[in-house]
């Protein structure tokens, strides 16, 4: 009875994985995405235009407005801001950040901007784990206090969400933290004020390296929003299972590491696409491997690993090398090499 209950339950996933993708390969799925982004630019748009044609004019004096804000790198804020004409580059500013009654300060700069306008900029960690500025979960609304010579301060709210710009290269936009897992993303209130959302953490793995040698591969990993007690492995394929401790690395805090013999990953030969994840205990929930930030200078050297050679135990040669698939999963491809068979199969795997 069990056994039809176990078979049932597999039926059923079955259906609805391929459910899933039918559904994802299907028009109405691009239709859909592409009405939510018309949705969200309008909505953006919308924002833009209150903020410059309404709020700007009506606080013109009182207000800052924001020509770039943006979260870089999962947890600096870069801000860039024109100050009214009355500010004087002699100030002293500094950025306050304030949620109910909690007040934070972060440092700030003063410039004179294109065409002689004075403008304000600001680069500022987020994050206590990282030595930045402590924001707990929440909404943080954004102003700028202005200390002239004499003393007197003068507080102004940022206005407005900036204007877009494309960033490219290793420090892109990018909302969530690669050491906390704590999401960052500039929004506006009510009144078009410049705001930071920050959300709790969900339970990730983040991939930091991945070192394919001749007999084993190594991934050096770290935990978002903490990770079960004992750590373990599994390298998944379709209904094929294999399962590997992983072990902190020496000298590195927060790093875990798990190794696996090359041949094991080709012991039954065939070519096989594993995926990497945390072993869940039979809950039914999966955390994938996954790398969310790439120093993009060298994409070939950090997207597409070195491809090598190993041996399953009946001599045939495989090829094996780490990709980065879709959303970053990290996956391991191996496929046997055309007519080329080892005369002498090492018991190691490793080609002598």
């Amino acid at each position: 009875m069990e056994n039809v209950v176990t078979r049932r339950v597999h039926a059923l996933k079955v259906v609805g994985r391929s459910a899933r993708i039918a559904w994802n390969k299907s028009p109405l799925a691009g239709r859909r995405a592409a009405v939510q982004r018309r949705v969200l630019i309008g909505f953006t748009e919308g924002s833009r235009t209150l903020v410059h044609s309404v709020r700007a004019p009506l606080s013109m004096g009182n207000a800052v407005e924001v020509e770039y804000a943006a979260v870089l790198d999962g947890h600096t804020l870069n801000l860039r801001a024109v100050l009214p004409a009355s500010a004087r580059l002699s100030e002293h500013a500094e950025l306050l950040l304030e949620s109910g009654g909690v007040r934070l300060t972060a440092g700030a700069a003063l410039r004179t901007g294109e065409g002689g306008a004075p403008e304000l900029t600001a680069a500022v960690l987020l994050g206590a784990a990282l030595g930045g500025v402590p924001l707990d979960q929440g909404r943080w609304r954004l102003s700028v206090a202005l200390t002239g010579p004499d003393g007197t301060t003068a507080r102004l709210p940022l206005l407005g969400p900036g204007r877009p710009v494309a960033v490219a290269g290793p420090a892109g936009r990018y909302p969530v933290c690669p050491r906390t897992g704590i999401r960052y993303r500039t929004g506006l209130t009510s009144t078009g004020q410049l705001q930071i959302n920050v959300s709790a953490p969900a339970p990730a793995v983040e991939v930091v390296r991945v070192r394919t040698g001749l007999s084993r591969l190594t991934v050096d990993f770290t935990g978002l929003a903490g990770l079960p007690e004992p750590v373990q492995v599994q390298f998944t394929h379709g209904r094929e299972r294999l399962l590997r401790p992983a072990a902190p690395v020496p000298g590195h805090e927060h790093l875990l590491r798990v190794e696996v013999p090359l041949r094991e990953i080709v012991a039954k030969g065939g070519s096989r696409v594993w995926e990497l994840s945390l072993a869940d205990g039979g809950k039914g929930s999966r955390s994938s491997f996954r790398r969310r930030t790439h120093d993009l200078r060298t994409p070939g050297r950090v997207l597409t690993p070195a491809r090598v050679s190993a041996l399953a135990p009946n001599g045939r040669i495989f090829y094996v090398q780490a990709r980065y698939a879709r959303g970053g999963v990290l996956r391991l491809t191996c496929a046997p090499a055309p007519g080329l068979v080892a005369p002498n199969p090492s018991p190691t795997g490793r080609l002598s």
